[in-house]
């Protein structure tokens, strides 16, 4: 978990978190995380030893449901009360609650939740008594928390005090492929782990189609596709080929009609592979229609990482599907500057996962003929490419 790139950069400001008192605001789609780095805060804080209880909020549609839940409430406080319940915020005492999907939250209770804040005070349902806690409240949310305020959800003062110390989750894809193939890994240990199997493998094509899909259900759906693959490969290894019937075939985003190609490995990479989102697109089409040449595009810096992967992506499916030559629709444009070494080195990268790293297993699908392999190998050790892409 130490190879996630974003967990390193925000180390510091998560440990200074655990440190303080102060209620914590995670904002994050779901399945981003949020349960995970809250659990990392209580386990950072002093209170490691104590209770860490998460709540959705989204399951107490009602201001008596959530006190209960997190005041407690006498016996026959209502109808169904038949016995004294303490509430969450009270049995987790010294320790820390997280408040999921907190925007659920009614809006009077909100005030009451302030009032806890401030001053420690839990007034359960039925009662005349005002009893203590002292409890870190972590709140989450998979909205942006400023547009919930503006619809109503949360009420600005209540906003306000959760949301001095705030941080965003990115979802997986928004992450960085080296931060993905980390949490992959992650995944693949733990689950061989639990379910008693010895540690499988994955080849470079299944972890590269892993890598470039845009995972919706963020890592609560990767850690699930995992567990699937580690529980249904046949062998040590898990394939594309596995990948593709067992996990893939459902998620019909990634395999579009228009293409049939017989091998399955060609089948997966030979379809869009990256979904960069609807307003990614418009973006990328709105320089297009607007006839900005394809070099000046890649090297706007505000485009330089999406942008670029989508053109790159098109160059190699001028290869693939096309059937165009590595000398024309690469190598000249390189030469010309048009590309850079890195996107050199990318387009090299989609054939390389391709043919299972093999150079030779690549002129095929780069339209290079076997009389010019050596010529295709001196230009990459004059790029000084082969060793990056060993």
């Amino acid at each position: 978990m130490w190879e996630d790139g974003w967990l390193k950069k925000n180390f510091e400001i998560i440990k200074k978190y655990a440190q303080s008192k102060e209620p914590v605001l995670l904002e994050g789609k779901t399945g981003a995380g949020k349960e995970v780095i809250s659990r990392f805060i209580h386990f950072l804080s002093k209170r490691k030893e104590k209770p860490f209880y998460p709540i959705n909020c989204s399951l107490y549609p009602s201001e008596d449901l959530i006190q209960s839940e997190l005041f407690g409430h006498e016996k026959g406080a209502f109808t169904g009360a038949d016995r004294r319940r303490i509430g969450k915020l009270k049995s987790a005492d010294g320790g820390t609650v997280l408040l999921d999907e907190v925007q659920s939250i009614p809006l009077r209770f909100q005030n009451a939740l302030l009032r806890f804040f401030e001053y420690g005070e839990i007034h359960p349902v039925g009662s005349d008594k005002i009893e203590k806690s002292d409890v870190k409240i972590i709140a989450a949310c998979s909205s942006s928390p400023e547009k919930l305020v503006n619809d109503g959800k949360l009420l600005d003062p209540f906003y306000s005090r959760i949301s001095q110390l705030g941080l965003y989750i990115p979802s997986l894809r928004e992450r960085e492929f080296r931060d993905i193939e980390a949490f992959i890994y992650y995944f693949l240990f733990k689950e061989c782990h639990e379910l008693g199997i010895e540690e499988k493998e994955i080849s470079p094509s299944a972890l590269e189609a892993l890598k470039r899909y845009p995972w919706p259900g963020n890592l609560r759906e990767l850690k699930a596709v995992i567990h699937t693959l580690v529980l249904l490969s046949k062998d040590k290894k898990i394939k594309i080929d596995e990948l593709l019937e067992k996990i893939m075939k459902t998620k019909k985003m990634l395999f579009p009609d228009r293409l049939s190609i017989d091998s399955s490995e060609r089948k997966f990479f030979s379809k869009k592979l990256i979904d960069f989102g609807k307003e990614d697109i418009k973006r990328s089409l709105k320089y297009y229609e607007q006839s900005i040449s394809f070099p000046d595009a890649l090297m706007r810096e505000e485009n330089e990482n999406k942008f670029s992967q989508w053109w790159l992506y098109k160059i190699f499916q001028e290869m693939v599907e096309g059937g165009k030559s590595f000398w024309d629709v690469v190598h000249r444009p390189y030469i010309k500057r048009e590309l850079t070494k890195s996107q050199l080195k990318e387009i090299l990268r989609y054939g390389l996962s391709l043919s299972e790293g093999s150079f030779k297993s690549l002129l095929p699908y780069f339209h290079i003929e076997k009389k010019d392999y050596k010529k295709f190998h001196d230009f990459l050790r004059r790029q000084d490419l082969l060793k990056d892409l060993k």
